[in-house]
């Protein structure tokens, strides 16, 4: 698992939980599920599915609203605005943060893993099977499979006006590498705005 945001966080979780042998990277595991922003249709969706982010923003939210109500069903989404010190709490007082909750499962879960890495490249094998991935600092995990959740960090860039520095979500460090490892795969990549 290539990032450990919401998404990764969540599909870090349910993986372990099918017994997957599962690890789960990301840039800085103190930022583990960390809320930058509000949460929004992702959540239902996650919890939908019986996700832990559903029950960790229940527990903190401020308000909820319906954005683009007036502009018709197609368009509607259900936006949770939480309190963020509260949602991404740091200390063992209050236990029902994703961050505290994915933590507690290595302990639980010998197949769960995490470690602060920098992917680069996504390794392949013959006829272009995915063996695994190599870190920044040329550590290889070999897998069967990948997950990339890596939301807004991947070659990441924060505009004022027309300038802009290289940064992931609320001034974290950009992820270098990897974009340009997926585009010489020949996989598409667009910026991610929000």
């Amino acid at each position: 698992m290539v990032g450990g945001g919401h998404v990764g966080s969540e599909a870090a979780l349910e993986s372990a939980g099918l017994g997957a042998k599962t690890l789960l990277l990301m840039l800085n595991i103190d930022r583990i599920a960390w809320q930058p922003c509000n949460l929004s249709q992702l959540v239902l969706e996650v919890d939908a599915l019986g996700g832990e982010i559903g029950k960790v923003a229940a527990r903190c939210y401020l308000q909820k609203s319906v954005l683009n109500f007036s502009r018709g069903p197609a368009i509607r989404a259900l936006h949770a605005q939480t309190d963020k010190r509260e949602y991404t709490l740091q200390n063992e007082k209050y236990s029902g943060n994703l961050k505290i909750i994915v933590e507690r499962q290595v302990y639980f879960r010998p197949n769960l893993s995490i470690r602060e890495a920098m992917v680069t490249d996504i390794l392949l094998g013959k006829n272009d099977n995915v063996e695994g991935e190599c870190t920044f600092f040329g550590m290889n995990f070999y897998a069967l499979s990948i997950i990339l959740t890596t939301g807004s960090f991947m070659s990441g860039k924060i505009w004022v006006g027309r300038t802009y520095i290289p940064s992931g979500r609320a001034g974290e460090s950009a992820s270098h590498g990897l974009t340009e490892n997926l585009q010489q795969l020949g996989f598409e990549t667009d910026p991610l705005k929000s």
